[in-house]
């Protein structure tokens, strides 16, 4: 079986990984396309995985329609000569249209209900919506709702063990206190005009982190002044780790929210966009969520009064219980499931 992977975010290579592995040891052949996305690059590098480069991130809505374009006939012409049988994504939207025309059997990845224009695009073409069962809308016959999250693919106590030689390169120790910051880029579709937090209250924040310990903040776009001496530039690959012997953990993206409370780590995610697994894990008291408006000073007291041992504990006993996502990758795309 020919397999195409569409890789349109970091998080996507993550995602993507172990799957791929296996789906090549049953003998298919997996090929992978991705954005010109540094990050991105540097992790398939990181775990040897080649990658055709099919398109270049473009900012704005003029630029994501030229994208769209562009990564299209970058698909397009990597399949001239090899038809994929499936081709999946997260999301899909820069994929979906060249896999239909190539007549190949398209399954994507959405837990992000909040992309609502990206999802007017894919959903109508995709014949496999794969979504948690969180997500709250219902899609038709073509959806499939399973007990997981895309993070578990990765992070899963089946597929990662936290190493703490890891945290030596970066001048830490798993004893010594110390926070993870994340900051976004909000260039996707659905982040176009998103109000975010005044730097100076996530600035006023940081420093509170930092009269308890280190703070390692790991930007994805351009870094307000008041906070460029905070900035990190750790190995892409080694996020995890320290993630996971962080005591806490400050983020306006999603996906690290989500994988904070995954490994136990008290998170407070400052971010309008709140989507529904994001909800859920704020109703288990997995993560505090403040949203711009709100009392960024008493969301961040009410997530850091969570202890670790506590957060730790709660994180295993909800997320061991939750599917092995990985694993169900690759049933979904071999017809099992």
């Amino acid at each position: 079986m020919n397999v195409l992977v569409d890789i349109g975010h970091p998080a996507h290579v993550h995602f993507f990984r172990h799957a791929v592995a296996e789906l090549r040891d049953r003998g298919h052949d997996v090929r992978l396309a991705a954005r010109e996305l540094p990050v991105a690059l540097e992790l398939l590098r990181a775990y040897g995985l080649s990658c055709r480069v099919v398109g270049a991130k473009r900012r704005g809505a003029l630029g994501l329609a030229l994208e769209l374009a562009c990564h299209g006939a970058g698909l397009l012409a990597m399949t001239l000569s090899w038809r994929p049988d499936v081709a999946t994504a997260i999301g899909g939207t820069l994929m979906v249209g060249p896999a239909r025309l190539r007549r190949c059997r398209v399954v994507v990845w959405d837990d992000t209900d909040t992309a609502v224009m990206e999802n007017r695009i894919t959903h109508p073409l995709a014949h496999r919506i794969m979504t948690p069962d969180v997500y709250p809308m219902a899609l038709g016959p073509r959806q499939t709702r399973y007990h997981g999250l895309h993070e578990l693919a990765y992070l899963h106590p089946k597929r990662f063990r936290p190493n703490p030689a890891t945290l030596t390169r970066y001048g830490l120790s798993p004893d010594t206190p110390y926070a993870v910051v994340r900051l976004g880029a909000f260039e996707a579709g659905h982040d176009l005009a998103v109000r975010r937090h005044p730097p100076e209250a996530l600035a006023a924040v940081i420093r509170e982190l930092a009269e308890r310990g280190e703070v390692v903040l790991v930007p994805e776009g351009d870094v307000p002044a008041v906070l460029t001496g905070y900035v990190k530039r750790p190995r892409p690959e080694d996020f995890h780790d320290l993630l996971a012997f962080a005591t806490f953990c400050l983020t306006e993206g999603a996906t690290t929210a989500s994988e904070a409370a995954i490994l136990g780590t008290p998170a407070l995610y400052v971010n309008p966009i709140v989507t529904c697994y994001i909800r859920d894990m704020a109703d288990r008291g997995l993560l505090t969520v403040a949203v711009p408006g709100q009392d960024l000073f008493a969301a961040f007291a009410a997530a850091s009064a969570r202890s670790v041992p506590e957060a730790r504990r709660k994180a295993t006993d909800i997320f061991d219980a939750y599917e092995d996502v990985s694993a169900l990758i690759v049933d979904v795309l071999e017809g099992r499931r």
